[in-house]
């Protein structure tokens, strides 16, 4: 199957216009929203609240930390072989 030629839309690396907007108003807030995550990572008297709090701190500072991931079985197939089962080959 042949692709269509997109019509409409944006023209490519166009910023969509509605998503600046928020992210300019949210920015103002940066600031105050970090002191308020540090106040609630070091005052409140939840435990879960506080290690959120401060995982949020770790995450926005750091980036956050890879997972790993484990896979398990036998692949029988290709994706090669799969694809040509999908197309009826």
């Amino acid at each position: 199957m042949a692709a269509k030629k997109k019509t409409g839309g944006r023209k490519k690396g166009t910023p969509n216009k509605a998503t600046t907007e928020m992210k300019a108003l949210a920015q103002e807030y940066g600031a105050e929203a970090i002191k308020g995550i540090v106040d609630m990572a070091r005052n409140s008297k939840q435990d879960a609240t506080r290690l959120a709090a401060w995982k949020e701190l770790i995450d926005r500072g750091y980036g956050k930390a890879v997972q790993g991931i484990e896979l398990t079985g036998n692949l029988a197939l290709t994706h090669e072989e799969a694809l040509d089962e999908l197309e009826g080959d």
